[in-house]
């Protein structure tokens, strides 16, 4: 019977949301027989004790499945979603051609708040884990076509479009997951989707935005080849060049993008302007952080914004617990790298009185601090 399955397991889900409860009780009892059936097929197959040909149609029957776990029947839906736990523990990578339909569907279901459908929510965050166990580094080869990463990307930048808060979360950690486990495929969608992060950081959740700076950090951390004029026609070549000895080029592509955002979004910079980079202080480097920001606001035509930029830069620098390695190498600059992170601080500072006074008194710089203070306010000292 099982080879007629896909033909007849649509109709079997329609019934379970039939009003009798025998009817449903019956279905039931008529899927599980199926369930058990498959089971003991592809245990056979993978043992090599088949005596035929017969092979599970899994292709067909998860569309099947797909359709019906994204029904407005709590009870067809909980069964669909747990019959596609079942195929993906069974089929295994097979599975991955299907990857969008049952992303989408994995992440509907962290919308629904209360108890009506709870079950529905915790199956699917199982079939969430196993989904991502199934896609592996081998996926990142040119030669592996199972997956289909620009449906998956697009799936995903739906999700984060949505209202709901978890489902933003549960999209931006597969985001994070898929940057991680297959770089080369999903950084050729990055123009895509960065600015949709950029948008995002402006959520009112910050569990939200910390789960989307897990996604910015990691991009800007990537080591993947990136396009020779992804940063060129922004910056000049030779801050580019001084920049790339320390950082990579999505980094800087990176820090150019969120100093772009917070100069057209004041809000945002005033509202989670320190939270943000507090954060990525803490996921990247902050020296590189820090260097990169200062380099790239010496770019700016903007004097305001760049006044603003280190008034906050510097208040995170004097009291963030996220810096203090920072600060201590700030306080004994006795070697090269040391003092070309204090020349290249010091020249953005300088935008800021009160800012660059306080960076020479940190750094123990007290005659540089004395000198623009009689600079500043020469009729003090006489």
């Amino acid at each position: 019977m099982l080879v007629y399955l896909p033909e007849i397991l649509d109709g079997l889900f329609y019934i379970l949301g039939e009003e009798s409860p025998e009817v449903r009780h019956i279905c039931v009892q008529v899927l599980k027989h199926y369930s058990a059936q498959i089971k003991a097929v592809t245990d056979r197959k993978d043992q090599g004790l088949a005596d035929d040909d017969f092979s599970v149609d899994f292709a067909s029957m998860t569309n099947i499945l797909i359709l019906h776990s994204q029904s407005e029947d709590a009870n067809i839906q909980l069964h669909a979603i747990e019959w596609m736990k079942e195929f993906l523990m069974l089929a295994g990578r097979q599975m991955l051609a299907f990857y969008p339909g049952i992303v989408n569907c994995v992440l509907s279901t962290q919308a629904y708040i209360g108890d009506h459908r709870r079950a529905c929510k915790e199956c699917a965050k199982q079939v969430d884990e196993v989904l991502r166990q199934l896609i592996t580094t081998e996926d990142d080869s040119q030669s592996c076509k199972l997956l289909d990463t620009a449906t998956l990307v697009q799936t995903l930048m739906d999700a984060l479009r949505l209202q709901s808060m978890h489902t933003k979360i549960a999209a931006l950690r597969w985001f994070h997951h898929l940057f991680k486990t297959i770089p080369n495929k999903v950084f050729t969608h990055v123009n895509e989707v960065f600015p949709l992060l950029l948008s995002t950081l402006a959520h009112e959740s910050d569990e939200v935005v910390i789960a989307d700076l897990y996604v910015f950090a990691e991009i800007a951390a990537s080591k993947v080849p990136a396009d020779a004029d992804l940063v060129s026609n922004v910056i000049p070549t030779e801050m580019k060049s001084r920049l790339l000895e320390s950082v990579g080029t999505y980094f800087i592509y990176s820090m150019h993008c969120l100093l772009g955002t917070f100069n057209s979004e004041r809000s945002l910079l005033d509202e989670k302007g320190l939270f943000i980079i507090r954060q990525l202080c803490m996921l990247l480097d902050a020296d590189s952080v820090y260097r990169t920001m200062s380099e790239l606001l010496l770019n700016s035509q903007d004097f305001k914004f760049i006044s603003v930029m280190v008034r906050n830069l510097n208040l995170i620098l004097l009291t963030a617990t996220e810096l203090f390695d920072l600060r201590a190498t700030l306080k004994s600059v006795s070697c090269e790298d040391e003092s070309s992170l204090f020349r290249c601080l010091y020249m953005s500072w300088c935008h800021n009185p009160v800012a660059v006074v306080s960076f020479c008194l940190l750094t123990q710089q007290y005659r540089l601090a004395s000198q623009i203070l009689q600079h500043l306010y020469p009729l003090h000292f006489y």
